[in-house]
């Protein structure tokens, strides 16, 4: 019984672990779509059209992207 324990609770920190960073990574997705609608409302408060500002916002996806690539590895 103790083995069973002591086995779960080692499971339960790895577990733990990967949630911790599943976490983070999900709040780095939040933050980029949070980033692409303040650029597109940036465009339209300038004078671009709404189809045209989220465009040219989900255009930036890529760079913020590899921005996060760059990031994983400090993560874990």
């Amino acid at each position: 019984m103790e083995h069973l324990l002591l086995s779960c609770l080692a499971l339960w920190g790895r577990c733990s672990k990967l949630m911790r960073k599943c976490l983070m990574l999900s709040l780095v997705s939040v933050y980029i779509f949070l980033a692409i609608e303040a650029l597109a409302d940036g465009g339209v408060a300038v004078g671009l059209p709404r189809e045209l500002a989220l465009g040219l916002a989900s255009q930036m996806e890529q760079i913020i992207l590899s921005l996060t690539q760059l990031l994983i590895p400090m993560i874990g």
